[in-house]
């Protein structure tokens, strides 16, 4: 008798569905992605790619996605003079107000105050500003 294997067990054993997906997302983050798009990459089904990224990073893989993205905007944000929509367009998002909450639940500030303490003088402090807060 063949014994079924979970997909937990196979995950263990196929690492680089992990690695294929996550290189994907990672050359096409400022595109429209979806999970079947990822699955496709990493040459298994989109249940393959939940569990594997659940199992190993904690988090499904859109969500995964999501926070490569605000990561990007928060760093242009803090960096660059763009602004919010011009940071959050070229990041690959396409609904602002989604954008918006989403940045917040990840950072607990909107996008527009992480915006502003950027524009502070150089000499003074983020960490400061943060503190008095």
């Amino acid at each position: 008798m063949m014994s079924v294997t979970s997909v937990s067990d196979r995950v263990l054993h196929h690492p680089w569905v992990l690695i294929r997906a996550r290189d994907f997302i990672e050359q096409n983050l400022h595109d429209p992605i979806s999970i079947e798009d990822i699955a496709r990459a990493a040459g298994c089904s989109g249940r393959m790619v939940h569990a594997v990224f659940q199992n190993q990073l904690g988090v499904p893989p859109i969500t995964y996605l999501r926070h490569l993205r605000l990561d990007l905007v928060r760093e242009a944000l803090l960096t660059t003079d763009a602004t919010v929509s011009d940071a959050a367009m070229r990041s690959g998002f396409t609904h602002l107000g989604r954008f918006s909450r989403a940045y917040f639940l990840r950072f607990g500030e909107l996008p527009s105050q992480t915006r502003a303490r950027a524009a502070l003088p150089l000499s003074q402090s983020r960490f400061e500003v943060r503190a008095a807060a």
